[in-house]
């Protein structure tokens, strides 16, 4: 699934994105369109970390955690 993001100023002030997800990258399908009101770019506020488990972490997990930590 490849996903694009456009950006809108809503006449109210507020910022919005526009999201599109197509089957690929050709965006030759579109499978939905929706709205959304904070940046779809951005990791997630509150991650949950009941379960973190430094030692058993993947590199990935570990730069996911490192991104949300600011560092």
């Amino acid at each position: 699934m490849y996903k694009e993001f456009e950006y809108k100023l809503q006449g109210n002030g507020l910022d919005s994105w526009v999201v599109s997800e197509y089957e690929d990258d050709t965006k030759a399908v579109l499978i939905n369109r929706y709205m959304v009101y904070e940046d779809p770019t951005k990791p997630p506020k509150g991650i949950d970390m009941s379960n973190v488990d430094l030692t058993t972490m993947t590199a990935e997990q570990m730069q996911q955690l490192k991104t949300a930590l600011g560092l």
